[in-house]
């Protein structure tokens, strides 16, 4: 592992040894400067270093920080003072400085240091890793938009024609731009979870937001994926079911946790009210979770910030009713026809409905024997509801 580096820009003409002993003896290559303009010379030559800024020695201190702050914004600052210069250390906050120690007679602030440093070296690699999120964010929404582009003209020449096996090119095509889409995205969501389990202690909270935010939009857009790839298989008459007996609740338990990031990310209260004696029916178990997690996501979508998504089901006589509720707009009566069209639209503010995930639930139930059913009240929100026959 790379070892520390921290220059220390204390002031006076005799640099402290106490200060670099102090951190030595915890592994921490601590280098004197004389003044800011040797700091800045040694960040030129290499910004992995940290700085520790003495504010009750260095007569322009608040000056200092902003300049190295400006100049190497990833350079994590630690602020010395005297218990007497709090508002100097605010200024200094305020100004790009990423840490303070109060100053003690004793000296036993000498000790806290390399706290505050291996502290600040923490913030450093998860800021860096935020970044690489950001950017492979951006990078596969850029493709994204560069397959979508593409199909879209594909699409725009077929309807120009007469169909038929220009149809069948434009779906095979789409099918290829799925499977090229599925491995980055799986792989970064595998990272996000990772990077999500970091300790709240460890990161600022608006780094952790952003994490998850991040995992929840690459979720959504691999979930688009795979809703694409599964219309796709539907059209071709690839798509086939493995039917066992299975608790049903226990499906709708995993359905719902899988969705929670999700809704957190939209500070969306997902609640469960599931029936503890339900029977077990014979369903592709993945597949029903599958179709009821598309409808969760929908729901979610469909709500507002702060609203509330509920997932609830009963026996109606010889079959099993799951319906899922969301607290949004509500569905336009001339809209619901649309709903499992996958080559439809429904735009709403902040997001579109997924009508070809819809098309892929309202398939996979029909396989089952099932349907789905849509209730919708401006005011109510809108609820669909899974039947099946028990």
């Amino acid at each position: 592992m790379e070892k520390i580096k921290v220059l220390l820009l204390e002031g006076g003409k005799r640099p402290s040894n106490q200060t670099r002993d102090e951190l030595g003896a915890k592994g921490i290559q601590a280098l004197p400067v004389q003044d800011l303009a040797a700091c800045l010379a040694a960040l030129e030559s290499d910004n992995n270093h940290s700085v520790i800024l003495d504010l009750d020695l260095q007569r322009a201190g608040i000056e200092a920080v902003q300049k190295i702050h400006s100049t190497f914004p990833n350079v994590a600052i630690v602020v010395l003072a005297s218990l007497e210069r709090l508002t100097v250390v605010d200024e200094a906050l305020s100004q790009g400085a990423w840490d303070f120690v109060i100053k003690q007679p004793d000296l036993s602030h000498l000790q806290e240091l390399p706290q505050a440093i291996s502290r600040n070296e923490e913030k450093k690699r998860l800021k860096a890793e935020a970044g690489r999120s950001r950017e492979e964010s951006e990078r596969l929404r850029a493709e994204a938009g560069r397959y979508q582009e593409e199909a879209n003209k594909l699409r725009s020449a077929l309807e120009r024609g007469d169909g038929g096996p220009k149809e069948k090119a434009v779906d095979e095509v789409l099918a290829d731009i799925a499977e090229d889409l599925k491995s980055p995205l799986a792989a970064m969501i595998g990272y996000l979870e990772i990077a999500s389990t970091i300790s709240p202690e460890r990161a600022e909270p608006n780094q952790l937001l952003s994490i998850k935010r991040i995992g929840s939009l690459a979720r959504r857009l691999f979930d688009l994926v795979m809703n694409h790839t599964g219309a796709l298989d539907i059209e071709a008459g690839k798509f086939e079911l493995q039917k066992n007996p299975f608790e049903i609740k226990q499906i709708l338990e995993l359905a719902v946790q899988d969705k929670q990031g999700e809704a957190i990310a939209k500070n969306v209260d997902l609640a469960l009210e599931a029936v503890n004696d339900l029977p077990a029916i014979s369903v592709d178990a993945v597949q029903i979770e599958r179709a009821l997690g598309i409808l969760i996501s929908n729901a979610i979508t469909l709500s507002p910030l702060g609203g509330s998504v509920t997932v609830s089901s009963r026996l109606e006589g010889d079959r099993l009713a799951i319906a899922v509720k969301d607290s949004g707009a509500g569905i336009f009566q001339e809209e619901i026809p649309l709903l499992f069209d996958r080559r439809k639209k429904l735009r709403r503010r902040g997001a579109d409905v997924s009508t070809v995930g819809l098309f892929v639930a309202h398939h996979i139930v029909s396989m089952h024997g099932g349907r789905i059913d849509v209730q919708s009240d401006p005011i109510e929100g809108t609820t669909l509801t899974i039947s099946l026959p028990v």
